[in-house]
């Protein structure tokens, strides 16, 4: 068995490739629609229209969209999932926040105190102590 990588550009404004192959196929994955990509067939490279070529056709264009809005929805997904562990990292540092505010409120930390206990966020925490007393 033998196999072959074909590098299809997907530029907006691309030159023709020389090969007809390579030029054909990045027109037909391109994000023209179906009836662009018959008359592209049809035109350009003297392909005869049949029933059987359209019904491929469209088949091929139903399966890039469904690949697009499979990626779309994976990276919606993604995003939510980073979104959710970023806020609840944040709720626990403000959570951290709060009780380290109520004890230099009660005098029993000093704000640098309180501060170094938090390590790489000292600063954050006196900014935002300052701001929010």
């Amino acid at each position: 068995m033998r196999g072959i990588i074909i590098n299809i550009r997907n530029g907006e404004i691309i030159k023709d490739s020389q090969n007809v192959l390579i030029s054909m196929l990045e027109k037909l994955l391109s994000k023209s629609g179906v009836e662009e990509k018959k008359r592209i067939l049809t035109e350009e490279y003297g392909m005869i229209m049949t029933t059987q070529l359209e019904g491929r056709l469209q088949t091929m264009c139903n399966l890039s969209e469904n690949i697009l809005e499979e990626g779309i929805e994976r990276g919606i997904k993604q995003g939510i999932e980073q979104g959710i562990e970023q806020g609840i990292e944040q709720g626990m540092i403000l959570g951290s926040f709060e009780i380290l505010a109520e004890l230099v409120d009660k005098s029993i930390l000093s704000l640098e105190k309180a501060g170094e206990q938090l390590k790489d966020k000292k600063e954050e925490f006196i900014r935002w102590y300052q701001e929010q007393r």
